[in-house]
């Protein structure tokens, strides 16, 4: 199967010789841009300069053919073995190489075997064994190969040495960092635990690979369930890991050993990973990992208990251990991805059926047939180029499109409310209204992201006071101001204003001066969008309810009103009222003054009754006539001094409102006359 192949480079192969070429180029490996370097040239051992590690040609060669010429030595043969360092160096090459491309061992395995065969001697046959089981025990993605090489070195290589063969030193080498496993396994350094784990998953690959007289090494099966105990005896995340990954790659191995002891010991291990699971030590992905592993056991490790016997000719429906018959497949971080692993079969299918699908589509092209919608896509756009050749003006459907009919009715929407605004008032007020909160509300959520990258500021209330500028126009409402100059100062200060309606936001916006935050009461903060937008203005937030937590909030605004010369817009009125009169003040922000020892700057709106009123529904376009006083001072005032400064303050904004608002009072108060007279004739 090509698109699944099991190694990083499997399919592929490469030119480059493992010894013997003249050449030193570098060959390119096709995953990675990562190069497959030739094997360098050594120094004879002894010789003064540089040469190949082959017989050179006889000195007293003649040339041309003589029977006494002497006998020719073809460059492939060898002369001794190499020293340890030529050795060491010729094999670090050829393990890069197989760890950058795995996929050459089945090329050059055979080539390499004869190369050590002839370079290496009994005395440097551990020196083999050692670069081996490093370059595995460091590069996780190079222990199947490596297992794979060992198994046939150990089957074709003749030398020995003082301490055996290669198969004999490499089982001492594996012991000898087994012996060192509690050691290892508990400790503090976390390049010694990830090294002796990747000799765990090594250790995996050597007993599924490693034949002795044509059988596993149940030596290593033994050390392996060994070092499973240990790892779980204790379960931090990596030890875990670790040993998950080595039961999913040898599990259904070990299970099937053929030692009288091996499926009682696999269900001692199974009861220690229910005690681990049981137990609150281990995190939460290790417990899931592990409960995966206790099923998959369950389930025989994903193998059928009945196979078919013939595989010859096996497929998915006919033969159930069908995917168990794939080798062991590698991810591109070198962690084993076998059979037994519950995500193994769906992978397979995918590949299988994305290669089935490309066959499919090879055949319908070269067969040149096509589908049925193509063939009808393709005759329906012949039938409009010849109507379009030929001048036909006919329309291809008499049916009105459905653009055309949400067009139709969007217009027929838009005059029925057209005819409603001019007939109805009480319609029209309500539909000005609406759009009213219902505009704000969008500008808010448009304004909000660019707000909310400068963060809370009073910065923020200029850019509002730009966007929102359009209110006027859009709504008809007026706003002119007498006496700006009093809020030219830019010291702090007080400022009070009468509250009205919603559309005291259009005054707001166009009389408050540079650096001044309003302040509102606790549950706008919670007013959508515009709320969002209010907190990000630094809005001060009063909570009414608790009396106690309001006027620590004022005394502390008392030191910020100095510190940042802030000004501060508070409606004393404490809510809404659009009456000929105001409400009482509250004394709150007259209190705030005078422990600030800040003047306080009155400012009078004109009543809105003229163009604006709830109880008779009306909103139509009008004029907002603003009035600013003289700033009151409060130097020298005391806490006794407040209610006097209320009244006194209260007395001079009614006077003023009364006036700017005189002309519509009277005609309100005639209307109100003649109202009634009309009721009392109709009484009589």
């Amino acid at each position: 199967m090509n698109r699944f192949d099991r190694t990083p480079g499997a399919g592929r192969s490469r030119s480059v010789p493992l010894m013997g070429t003249e050449s030193t180029a570098c060959a390119p490996a096709e995953r990675g841009g990562t190069a497959v370097i030739a094997p360098m040239r050594q120094g004879t051992p002894g010789g003064d300069g540089p040469s190949t590690i082959f017989n050179p040609p006889p000195s007293n060669m003649k040339k041309g053919l003589s029977p006494a010429a002497p006998v020719f030595v073809p460059r492939g043969s060898y002369q001794q073995p190499l020293a340890d360092k030529e050795l060491k160096d010729y094999l670090m090459v050829t393990l890069y190489n197989l760890t950058v491309c795995p996929a050459q061992l089945d090329h050059d395995i055979e080539e390499l075997t004869n190369h050590l065969c002839a370079l290496c001697s009994g005395d440097s046959l551990s020196t083999v064994v050692t670069l081996i089981f490093e370059q595995a025990v460091m590069e996780p993605n190079f222990t199947y190969t490596a297992a794979r090489l060992c198994n046939h070195l150990s089957q074709h290589l003749s030398q020995r040495s003082p301490k055996g063969n290669f198969r004999q030193l490499l089982l001492i080498r594996c012991e000898d960092e087994y012996n060192l496993k509690e050691k290892a396994i508990t400790s503090k350094n976390e390049e010694e635990r990830r090294n002796f784990h990747n000799f765990v998953l090594f250790l995996g690959e050597l007993y599924l690979n490693l034949m002795v007289g044509g059988n596993k090494a149940h030596i290593l099966g033994e050390g392996l369930r060994a070092i499973i105990h240990t790892l779980l005896e204790h379960p931090s995340h990596d030890n875990l890991r670790c040993g998950v990954r080595v039961l999913k790659l040898t599990g259904a191995a070990l299970e099937l050993s053929s030692q009288s002891d091996s499926q009682a010991e696999m269900d001692r291990i199974g009861d220690h990973i229910e005690r681990v699971i049981l137990d609150d030590t281990c995190d939460r992905d290790c417990r899931a990992e592990l409960l995966k592993i206790t099923k998959l056991r369950a389930s025989n490790w994903g193998r059928l208990n009945n196979p078919v016997p013939s595989t010859s000719e096996s497929q998915p429906e006919t033969d159930p251990n069908y995917y168990m018959n794939e080798p062991v497949f590698y991810t591109s971080q070198g962690i084993p991805f076998t059979a037994a692993d519950p995500e193994f079969k769906e992978q397979f299918e995918r590949v299988l059926l994305y290669e089935d699908e490309l066959h499919e589509f090879a055949s319908g092209l070269e067969g040149g047939d096509m589908d049925p919608e193509m063939e009808e896509a393709y005759e329906a756009f012949c039938r409009e180029t010849e109507r379009k050749r030929c001048g036909s003006s006919a329309p291809a459907s008499s049916q009105p499109s459905l653009l055309q009919f949400t067009l139709f009715v969007l217009l027929l929407t838009l005059l029925i409310l057209f005819l409603f605004l001019q007939r109805h008032p009480t319609f029209r007020f309500f539909a000005k209204a609406l759009s009213y909160y219902v505009w704000v509300s969008i500008l808010s959520v448009a304004m909000l992201p660019i707000c909310a990258l400068r963060g809370p500021t009073l910065e923020n209330l200029r850019f509002v006071r730009s966007v929102v500028s359009h209110l006027q126009w859009l709504y008809g409402v007026e706003v002119k101001v007498e006496g700006r100059e009093y809020l030219l100062n830019p010291e702090p200060c007080v400022i009070v204003a009468n509250h009205q309606s919603a559309l005291d936001f259009i005054g707001l916006m166009e009389v408050m001066p540079p650096h001044c935050a309003p302040v509102a009461k606790r549950q706008l903060a919670w007013a959508g969008p515009f709320g969002l937008m209010a907190i990000l203005c630094k809005v001060v937030f009063i909570d009414r309810a608790h009396s106690q937590a309001a006027k620590l909030k004022l005394a502390q605004l008392v030191i910020q009103m100095h510190k940042e010369k802030l000004k501060i817009w508070i409606y004393p009125e404490g809510t809404r009222h659009g009456g000929r009169t105001m409400l009482d003040f509250k004394r709150g922000a007259f209190h705030l003054a005078v422990q600030a020892q800040v003047p306080i700057i009155p400012i009078i709106f004109s009543s809105y009754r003229e163009f604006y009123c709830v109880s008779e529904r009306r909103f139509h376009q009008g004029t907002v006539r603003v009035k600013i006083l003289p700033p009151w001072e409060t130097l020298g005032k005391e806490a006794e001094d407040v209610p006097h400064l209320t009244d006194s303050i209260r007395e001079a904004m009614v006077e003023t409102f009364q006036g700017l608002s005189g002309l519509t009072m009277k005609e309100e108060t005639l209307s109100e006359g003649l109202r009634q007279r009309q009721t009392e004739r109709i009484t009589e």
